[in-house]
């Protein structure tokens, strides 16, 4: 499941910075998330896209360092992120915390359409949280 954890985190953050509609895929139809920080929770898969596009452009992974930590949870993974979200307009960088609970697809969740469809998600999200810390 660790191996899987870390795959779902590397595509997470280049789907996140380079197609973020395509997200959808990771997560379950009833996934959550919330950005306490940007005022946004979400409840179900639409919404939770609706959040995500309204963080705005920043970069979230690429070019940059990503520290993890992955705990089991008897069928699932808690999967703990930290990194440096870039602002593109302005070249702010905000330290950034992620916490996803994740478990196994199951019934076609993970797939994706399209090019993407031969390779599904390895994990989907039923949870997702987002920290912002500071702007340096």
């Amino acid at each position: 499941m660790r191996h899987a954890a870390l795959n779902f985190l590397e595509r997470y953050c280049q789907t996140f910075d380079l197609a973020r509609d395509a997200l959808a895929a990771a997560y379950v139809p009833d996934a959550s998330f919330s950005c306490a920080a940007r005022g946004l929770r979400a409840r179900g898969r639409d919404a939770v896209l609706g959040a995500l596009r309204a963080l705005g452009p920043d970069v979230l992974c690429c070019g940059q360092r990503v520290d993890y930590d992955v705990s089991h949870l008897g069928a699932g993974v808690l999967l703990v992120a930290y990194g440096t979200l870039e602002s593109v307009p302005g070249g702010r960088r905000v330290g950034y915390t992620m916490a996803f609970v994740l478990c196994a697809p199951t019934d076609g969740e993970g797939e994706t359409g399209g090019a993407e469809a031969a390779v599904p998600w390895p994990l989907v999200a039923m949870a997702h949280q987002m920290v912002l810390r500071h702007a340096f």
